[in-house]
């Protein structure tokens, strides 16, 4: 008889989970707004027809900067997926917003522990802020279990110099460092993470490439990270690095994009392609990544897609099966879709206006 409950009760648990597989929200975007009247997060589902659809508008409770961040990352989500955080660079605060369906509910809005905050890392229960004003910062605060924010104490640290343009602020994929490109002083600083969750002195590398602004890490562990200004010639550029006895290496340096501004990176979970926008140029460039983590530009002129003149491409996002990419076209206040050939084609699918702002962008 118990037997036979048990048995009940585990056939009743799969078909629950079965059913929330079906009926799950999928295919969200999230766009944060950037706006200066009032921050918002902007809620976007694509249909199985590759339409769009709007869910909604989220206020964060702060203000953005009306024009580009200069960064990547100003919205994130926690590993699961049922956080996201977003910086309000006018108000000098962060917001954190409980994921709930398609809808979205504010938790609260603190203070980032600087000014002008553009972007986020997350990582269990410690979230880290990189603020751009005042000579720039990294600020630390603990992440409670109903979703606020606690500074840490001891848990701010200064950039390598001031006014160096910080751009993006990540975790290592073991979660024991804090990386961070820094635009105008051309270096990619890297902090330990200690276990009370304070930050040790950062170890400071020349980036290979001139303004490392946006980077991923891929399945392996390898850096890649987007160049704006690449080797001085007006075009841009990538890099890739990987840690070698504690110290970063490079392994491919400043591989060109023969194209403008490459900005914004992302790599698809497989690791085999990265791709860079290259704003003021309207398009993107896809590169191939090795085994061991070196780049290599895919097509001849650089242009793997077209988001069109004056488009203005900045940050992206790739759909959870990797076989779309979306990018922010500030240019144009679209959001774009291609989908992604093997070879790192791209193929635009639609289009759908957004708020005139759009910074930040996720895709789940």
């Amino acid at each position: 008889m118990r037997r036979h409950l048990h048995r009940v009760i585990l056939i009743a648990a799969l078909q629950a989970i079965s059913l929330f597989a079906q009926t799950a929200p999928t295919n969200l975007l999230y766009v944060l707004n950037n706006d200066p009247a009032g921050n918002a997060i902007t809620i976007i589902q694509r249909t199985p027809e590759n339409g769009f659809v709007m869910l909604g508008v989220v206020p964060t409770g702060g203000r953005g900067l009306g024009h580009g961040l200069e960064s990547q990352a100003p919205l994130q989500s926690n590993e699961n997926g049922t956080l996201l955080f977003a910086v309000n660079a006018a108000s000098d605060t962060v917001s954190v917003l409980r994921v709930s369906g398609t809808t979205l509910e504010l938790i609260g809005t603190y203070p980032s522990g600087g000014t002008l905050p553009v972007s986020v890392a997350v990582r269990g229960n410690r979230v880290y802020v990189l603020n751009q004003g005042s000579g720039g910062n990294v600020a630390g605060f603990t992440l409670g279990e109903d979703g606020a924010l606690t500074p840490i104490p001891g848990g701010t640290k200064g950039l390598s110099a001031a006014g160096t343009g910080g751009a993006q602020a990540a975790f290592t994929p073991d979660g024991t460092r804090l990386v961070v490109t820094e635009l105008l002083g051309n270096v990619i600083s890297i902090y330990p993470v200690n276990e009370n969750g304070t930050l040790g002195d950062a170890d400071v590398y020349r980036s290979r490439g001139r303004g490392p602004f946006g980077f991923s890490f891929d399945a392996r562990g390898f850096l890649l990270v987007s160049e704006a200004f690449g080797r001085g010639s007006g075009l841009s550029s990538a890099s890739s690095y990987t840690f070698r006895k504690e110290r970063l290496r490079p392994l491919s340096g400043a591989i060109s994009t023969l194209q403008r501004a490459a900005c914004w990176l992302v790599v698809t979970s497989d690791t085999h392609l990265a791709f860079t926008s290259n704003t003021p140029s309207g398009t993107i460039t896809a590169f191939s990544v090795s085994e061991r983590g070196r780049l290599r530009r895919i097509p001849r002129n650089g242009i793997s897609g077209d988001t069109g003149p004056s488009s203005a491409p900045t940050e992206m996002a790739l759909s959870p099966d990797q076989k779309t990419l979306y990018a922010i076209c500030v240019g144009t206040r679209q959001l774009a879709a291609f989908s992604i050939a093997p070879d790192g084609t791209l193929t635009a699918s639609g289009v759908v206006d957004i708020p005139a702002f759009g910074a930040g962008l996720i895709a789940r």
